[in-house]
């Protein structure tokens, strides 16, 4: 078996430089890295001239330092890390509580270096449609990939329907699954077994298995919700039980056909789609036993298998229907209308609400919805963008006074910024230049009036 990643040096600080930078130019506003580059040479000065103009230049000396220590550390076989800290916290969409890793700075530093390091093995393991916690691959992909299997299930049924030929709907049946407690259920020891395989580098063994061990803390035993590497190994483990799922299939008059027609996970969630209610029903039980006698993770018993027809496919807070469609959730879809209504009734948000709507525009931009009624018994329609754009608004304001204070000009009325300009007082001349182009000159074209328009010279020189 090919074993990737054998070319990465992890004694040579020049090799993970660039995933120190990019993990620090992420958090180095944090609390816990200004610390970090305060041990490592930068001073109060320094850090608040980097944070003002965004400039990590200033902080270039920090960060190599850093990536030495981190490659020091490596080879010595000892990183010398704090022990992360366990918080509980309420999921405010769900009502769950999630018991959420702090990780110390530098350990987060390890971890960038950590999944970095094996982007060859996730370009070969991880599918396109895992859609979680991957840049680019959000709810928003994943609702997509939906929707464009349906629509073209539909476009086959139409040509087959327009030219009297035989067709069996692709997407006629769906079925959701949900993992039970993902990440805590999830074991490092079975995580390396299968790693193992594809990492033919040792120091990335090392360093892979120290930083899972250390999550190990308070009588915990899964991965930790909130580390990077937790992320990237459960989507390692379930890449095989996508495989798995696609490869189902039984033989019918010799001919081999596929249980499962489409698969989508949106971490420790996924959506089967089929053909057939049995076939469907007979590959989600052997998914569920794969999952567990392979990985010990447990899938709920409470899923079932609806009609697309009658049932639409509701993930990842969108809703994709049999014509094509793709809504909003319904409990999202009330969340966010209330606060556009808020908006639209009081002419003014808190930060706070400004957040929470801004929360909800992705997904009142990108589904078959622009405008909400105001009342069930009223025609009114309102636009729900210009409520997001007044809560975007709220809140660039509110950091730009955090970066630059409170020596911020205050918000000029549209109409007034003409005025301001001098276009209404005469500052600048509406008639055309010299050349005919029609183009407007500024009466203080590098020399302040010292130029008169030609229009204005009543006399000759000559």
């Amino acid at each position: 078996m090919r074993r990737s990643c054998k070319d990465i040096n992890l004694r040579d600080y020049k090799t993970v430089l660039p995933w120190v930078w990019d993990c620090i130019k992420r958090h180095y506003k944090r609390f816990d890295f200004r610390g970090m580059l305060a041990k490592n040479g930068i001073s109060r000065i320094d850090y608040a001239r980097a944070c003002e103009n965004s400039d990590l230049t200033i902080l270039a000396p920090a960060i190599k330092r850093i990536a030495k220590d981190a490659v020091q550390r490596i080879a010595e076989r000892n990183l010398a890390l704090p022990p992360i800290r366990n918080r509980k916290k309420m999921d405010a969409s769900t009502g769950k509580e999630r018991l959420i890793g702090c990780e110390s700075a530098m350990q987060q530093v390890f971890d960038s270096i950590a999944t970095y390091a094996v982007t060859d093995i996730w370009k070969r393991r991880i599918v396109w449609h895992q859609v979680s916690s991957i840049k680019g691959r959000g709810p928003l992909h994943g609702a997509k990939i939906i929707r464009k299997w349906v629509q073209d299930d539909n476009r086959a049924m139409r040509y087959a329907q327009a030219h009297g030929l035989a067709y069996t709907p692709v997407c006629k049946y769906h079925v959701k699954g949900d993992i039970t407690k993902c990440f805590p259920s999830a074991r490092y020891e079975i995580f390396m077994k299968f790693f193992r395989r594809d990492c033919g580098n040792e120091d990335l063994l090392w360093l892979w298995e120290e930083l899972l061990k250390s999550h190990r803390v308070d009588g915990y035993q899964g991965f930790m919700i909130g580390s990077n590497v937790s992320q990237w190994g459960m989507q390692y483990m379930l890449s095989f039980v996508y495989r798995y799922a696609m490869s189902l299939a039984t033989e019918r008059r010799g001919k081999r056909i596929k249980m499962v027609n489409h698969a989508i996970f949106f971490m420790d969630d996924l959506e089967l789609i089929g053909s057939n209610r049995k076939n469907l029903k007979t590959a989600m039980r052997k998914i569920t036993k794969y999952a567990k006698d392979t990985f010990g993770l447990v899938i709920k018993v409470s899923w079932q298998i609806h009609e697309l027809e009658t049932h639409p496919i509701d993930m990842m807070g969108y809703v994709v229907h049999r014509n094509g469609k793709m809504t909003i959730r319904a409990r999202v879809f009330i969340r966010g209308r209330r606060m556009v209504l808020r908006y639209h009734r009081l002419r003014k948000l808190t930060l706070e609400q400004a957040r929470r709507l801004t929360s909800y525009k992705g997904n009142f931009k990108h589904a078959n919805i622009r405008y909400v009624r105001e009342r069930k018994d009223s025609d009114e329609k309102i636009d729900i963008l210009t409520a997001c754009d007044y809560a975007a608004g709220v809140i660039s304001r509110y950091d730009r006074e955090a970066l630059y204070g409170s020596n911020i000009r205050p918000r000029t009325p549209a109409g007034e910024i003409h005025a301001a300009a001098g276009r209404a007082s005469g500052c600048v001349d509406p008639r055309p230049s010299p050349a005919g182009n029609g183009r407007r000159r500024d009466a203080l074209d590098g020399a302040g009036s010292l130029f008169p328009h030609p229009a204005d010279v009543t006399g000759s020189s000559e």
